[in-house]
Protein backbone atom coordinates (compact mmCIF):
# COMPACT_ATOMS: atom_id res chain seq x y z
CA UNK A 1 0.00 0.00 0.00
CA UNK A 2 1.26 3.87 -1.08
CA UNK A 3 0.64 5.84 2.23
CA UNK A 4 1.40 8.80 0.33
CA UNK A 5 -1.72 8.30 -2.18
CA UNK A 6 -3.99 6.41 -0.34
CA UNK A 7 -5.91 7.72 3.01
CA UNK A 8 -6.86 4.74 5.02
CA UNK A 9 -7.90 4.26 8.68
CA UNK A 10 -5.03 5.62 10.02
CA UNK A 11 -6.02 9.00 8.65
CA UNK A 12 -8.90 9.00 10.83
CA UNK A 13 -6.66 9.21 13.94
CA UNK A 14 -4.91 12.07 15.74
CA UNK A 15 -1.03 11.44 14.78
CA UNK A 16 -0.38 11.50 18.40
CA UNK A 17 -2.55 8.59 18.79
CA UNK A 18 -1.09 6.46 15.41
CA UNK A 19 2.20 7.38 16.26
CA UNK A 20 1.58 5.68 19.83
CA UNK A 21 0.00 2.45 18.66
CA UNK A 22 2.38 2.14 15.65
CA UNK A 23 5.52 2.73 18.02
CA UNK A 24 3.82 -0.41 20.44
CA UNK A 25 2.16 -2.61 18.38
CA UNK A 26 4.95 -2.29 16.18
CA UNK A 27 7.66 -3.04 18.43
CA UNK A 28 6.06 -6.36 19.06
CA UNK A 29 5.49 -7.18 15.75
CA UNK A 30 8.41 -6.53 14.50
CA UNK A 31 11.09 -7.61 17.68
CA UNK A 32 8.70 -9.71 19.59
CA UNK A 33 6.18 -9.29 22.54
CA UNK A 34 8.99 -8.99 24.91
CA UNK A 35 10.29 -6.29 23.39
CA UNK A 36 10.33 -2.77 24.99
CA UNK A 37 10.62 0.93 23.61
CA UNK A 38 12.99 2.08 26.03
CA UNK A 39 15.64 -0.47 24.94
CA UNK A 40 15.03 -0.22 20.92
CA UNK A 41 17.68 2.34 19.22
CA UNK A 42 15.58 5.46 17.47
CA UNK A 43 16.58 2.86 14.01
CA UNK A 44 14.33 0.56 15.40
CA UNK A 45 11.96 2.42 16.50
CA UNK A 46 11.25 4.09 13.35
CA UNK A 47 11.16 0.31 11.51
CA UNK A 48 8.71 -1.05 14.21
CA UNK A 49 6.55 2.17 13.81
CA UNK A 50 6.39 2.05 9.94
CA UNK A 51 5.47 -1.33 9.45
CA UNK A 52 2.69 -0.93 12.31
CA UNK A 53 1.16 1.56 10.15
CA UNK A 54 0.71 -0.24 7.31
CA UNK A 55 -1.18 -2.29 9.90
CA UNK A 56 -2.89 -0.07 11.08
CA UNK A 57 -3.90 1.44 7.95
CA UNK A 58 -5.70 -1.76 6.94
CA UNK A 59 -8.34 -0.89 9.03
CA UNK A 60 -10.29 -2.06 12.05
CA UNK A 61 -10.75 -5.68 11.53
CA UNK A 62 -6.99 -6.43 10.42
CA UNK A 63 -5.59 -4.40 13.58
CA UNK A 64 -8.21 -6.24 15.87
CA UNK A 65 -7.18 -9.54 14.91
CA UNK A 66 -3.38 -8.80 15.49
CA UNK A 67 -4.61 -7.39 19.09
CA UNK A 68 -6.43 -11.01 19.40
CA UNK A 69 -3.32 -12.70 18.11
CA UNK A 70 -1.27 -11.05 21.32
CA UNK A 71 -3.96 -12.15 23.47
CA UNK A 72 -4.52 -15.52 22.39
CA UNK A 73 -0.32 -15.68 22.40
CA UNK A 74 -0.10 -14.56 25.94
CA UNK A 75 -2.86 -16.78 27.50
CA UNK A 76 -1.42 -20.05 26.02
CA UNK A 77 1.86 -18.94 27.51
CA UNK A 78 -0.26 -18.40 30.69
CA UNK A 79 -1.64 -21.78 30.77
CA UNK A 80 1.21 -23.50 30.15
CA UNK A 81 2.91 -21.68 33.19
CA UNK A 82 0.35 -22.69 34.96
CA UNK A 83 -0.13 -26.37 33.78
CA UNK A 84 3.99 -26.76 33.98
Amino acid sequence: MDLNTKHGWASDFLIDAVGAICEMLGASQIYGKNATLGELSDAKLAVATSANLRLLDEGPIETTAYLESLKIAYKRRMDVSMTG
